[in-house]
């Protein structure tokens, strides 16, 4: 991820990139938790990563 990471800040300004280490937790729950351990995701759970999603999208859309 590390080198996923640095090179698309290779690539993009940072500014543009800082808010999508917002998902950081997310991707870890879907690929560890869901994909990997095969553990039950709950309403609560689902909600959260909506929610993040979500916040992460409205906070880099462009204005105006």
């Amino acid at each position: 991820s590390y080198l996923s990471w640095f090179k698309l800040i290779d690539q993009y300004p940072v500014s543009l990139l800082h808010a999508f280490s917002f998902f950081t937790p997310v991707f870890g729950v879907i690929i560890s938790g869901i994909l990997m351990l095969k553990e039950p995701i709950g309403l609560h759970t689902l909600s959260a990563l909506f929610m993040v999603s979500i916040g992460t999208f409205v906070s880099n859309m462009k204005r105006g």
